[in-house]
């Protein structure tokens, strides 16, 4: 099977576990009263996108093992390593919600050790950094959707009514985290990797504009105001062009690695001749 057919597959079998998500929240929780199973709700809400795509990146980097399994230990458990750091930094620093800034600075920050964490034994590249940073922040995302599907139900009563919110968390909170952590982790393997001063300079910045980007979103759900436009809420719109443009980002990032390592490979070939 060629890596696209193993995408679409993966696409397709996504899409037919969150609908079948959909539906058993709605009917086993609300129209059976199972709350009991409300956990197993949640986190498989949040699992479903954030193991597509790193199965989808994992098709991507099939022709290196050590990374492709690498990257699904990160997402496993590299989330809740992240996790676990940022929240006791964000309970210090942001204890009643008026140091938003401090959010970008934290859980990028989180993140990126992390990635750094389940490195070991795969290797530092730009590559590695941008499969494994995306892979830790799939696994964040999940463990966060599910308690904002968590405070959703709490307080509305209804797995129903938190549909709508987990939704969004997927299409738009998720793809941030993978997207933001990628970045990050990217440019710094890249300076770790082989040092040198611009090298070093490019991830402080990376990891700044990235932690800004961060901030700035989580602010704007604050300030913007309640407002549709062509059907849909501001704040979603300005969601939605923020994960176009770090999707579009991403891929030319992606496709300069990828001819790097043809590159690279050829210049060896040629001098093994």
């Amino acid at each position: 099977m060629s890596p696209r057919s193993r995408m679409l597959v993966v696409v397709v079998v996504a899409l037919v576990a969150a609908l079948a998500w959909l539906i058993s929240g709605v009917v086993t929780i609300d129209l059976l009263a199972k709350e009991r199973l409300l956990p197993l709700w949640w986190v498989e809400g949040g699992a479903i996108p954030g193991v597509a795509l790193v199965f989808l990146v994992r098709a991507a980097v099939a022709d290196d093992p050590r990374l492709a399994t690498g990257s699904l230990r990160a997402l496993a458990f590299g989330g809740a390593v992240a996790i676990a750091l940022a929240a006791p930094l964000n309970g210090l620093l942001i204890p009643d919600g008026s140091g938003i800034w401090w959010v970008g600075l934290t859980e990028e920050s989180s993140k990126l050790v992390a990635a750094l964490l389940f490195s070991i034994g795969v290797g530092r590249t730009a590559r590695s950094g941008l499969v494994l940073g995306a892979s830790v922040g799939a696994g964040f995302a999940i463990w966060e959707n599910a308690g904002y599907v968590f405070g959703a139900y709490a307080d509305a009563g209804s797995a129903a009514a938190s549909v709508t919110l987990a939704v969004q968390r997927d299409l738009v909170g998720l793809p941030l985290h993978v997207l933001f952590a990628g970045f990050v982790a990217c440019a710094v393997f890249r300076a770790v990797q082989r040092p040198s001063a611009p090298r070093v300079v490019v991830a402080v910045a990376v990891f700044l504009v990235v932690a800004a980007a961060h901030s700035t979103y989580d602010w704007t759900q604050l300030v913007l105001p309640d407002r549709a436009v062509l059907g849909l809420a501001l704040t979603d719109w300005v969601a939605g062009l923020l994960v176009l443009a770090l999707v579009a980002t991403w891929l030319a990032v992606l496709r300069t690695l990828r001819r790097a390592r043809l590159v690279e490979a050829g210049a060896v070939a040629d001098g093994r001749r």
